[in-house]
């Protein structure tokens, strides 16, 4: 199968992953539909249920609060992506319709482009699946977990923490009840998150490909200095520079499209880390492990994939050196110089404008999250 075809059939399935949420963005007669209100409906139907149950057991123990809000920002995530991607539909389009063009075109221009496309699919492929089968491990946990316990130890406990008004969870039919419409929650959310997701690795997976096309080109270029003449030589480095602007442009389009996704996904997964840990110190809920094993895992897909822009910049710089430059006319010579200048004052992805999306973020998130936990334990302490 050509990388074009595969290409094809991982953006038809990240498609029918956001079409079952009601947000099919890449598809040009896309509206609102049936489906998307039933999903904004669920979301609602859930905030109401979550304040319900909050008011109702806050007497008896005010660790549920923890509980209760410690999936919101799980909600709260799926509502920016969900929002996002229909405020900029136009954005996400145009990466789509600019990648299926890059594996059309690039992948007949010899072995070397192929090898390059094939490698990244293969990457952003492997990448999907490995979350995939996360989401499935931590959802499959959240749900089975309880039940198991309360076959072995008699003890009830929730996949999460709502309850049903007028449902009486210390009866057999009302416990089950409320796991079961818990359930389905969990199960839409978290394949509504993943599809989400997708677009991310698959979006941010493609940065490596484009610098490996410059490099390519860059090679060329070198190639043709030596022993071409002058029209060819202009044209390969005109080429070139268009293809560095070309670049730029779609990381500037990620940007604009993951600009409020990132500031809800770094905020709200570093305060459901805290009050996971919490809730792991002074109350019981089995869940707990798994959740904050998705927490932590998302945190940092969502900052590797801007490290990974940020080192695809990185080679950006390092392959216009590469080029032979100094065999180069001298106004030939300025066209480089200035493609390096912009080089070098790179488009950065942002978490909301307020730092940038890397690795390191997401190492300074896990030092305030500690942070806040220590203050938590000995405010759990004192009292």
């Amino acid at each position: 199968m050509r990388p074009s075809e595969k290409f094809a059939k991982v953006l038809r399935v990240v498609r029918l992953c956001s079409a079952v949420c009601g947000c099919d963005i890449i598809n040009e007669k896309y509206k609102i539909n049936n489906i998307t209100r039933a999903v904004i409906f669920c979301i609602t139907v859930y905030f109401i249920f979550s304040a319900y149950t909050v008011n109702l057991k806050i007497a008896e123990n005010w660790s549920v609060v923890l509980e209760a809000f410690c999936m919101v920002g799980s909600v709260l995530q799926g509502i920016s992506k969900l929002t996002s991607g229909i405020i900029y539909k136009n954005y996400f389009r145009f990466a789509s319709k600019f990648l299926r063009q890059v594996y059309s075109e690039y992948e007949n221009k010899g072995e070397s482009y192929l090898n390059i496309l094939d490698k990244c699919i293969s990457r952003t492929r492997a990448v999907l699946k490995s979350v995939a089968v996360l989401y499935a491990v931590v959802v499959i946990s959240l749900i089975s977990v309880p039940i198991v316990v309360w076959i072995f130890t008699g003890k009830r406990f929730f996949p999460m923490q709502f309850f049903i008004p007028y449902l009486d969870t210390n009866t057999l039919l009302g416990y089950f009840a409320t796991i079961g419409m818990q359930s389905v929650c969990l199960v839409f959310g978290g394949f509504g998150n993943f599809a989400g997701d997708m677009f991310l690795m698959v979006f941010f997976g493609q940065a490596n490909m484009l610098v490996d096309i410059f490099m390519l080109k860059g090679q060329e270029l070198s190639e043709l200095a030596v022993d071409s003449k002058d029209e060819k030589v202009q044209h390969k480095l005109n080429e070139v520079i268009e293809w560095h602007q070309t670049y730029s442009r779609y990381i500037e389009n990620l940007d604009v499209m993951y600009f409020w996704i990132n500031f809800t996904q770094i905020t709200t997964s570093a305060v459901s880390i805290v009050l996971t840990l919490a809730i792991m110190f002074i109350g019981e809920w089995p869940g707990a492990y798994a959740y904050i094993l998705i927490s932590f895992t998302m945190l940092y897909l969502y900052c590797g994939m801007g490290t990974l822009v940020e080192l695809a910049n990185d080679r950006i710089i390092d392959e216009i050196y590469n080029i032979h430059w100094y065999i180069l006319k001298v106004p030939q010579q300025k066209c480089i110089r200035y493609m390096l200048m912009k080089a070098q004052s790179p488009k950065e992805i942002s978490v909301g404008g307020v730092a940038q999306l890397s690795v390191s973020t997401g190492l300074q998130v896990t030092k305030t999250v500690y942070s806040v936990f220590m203050m938590l334990l000995n405010f759990f302490d004192d009292k």
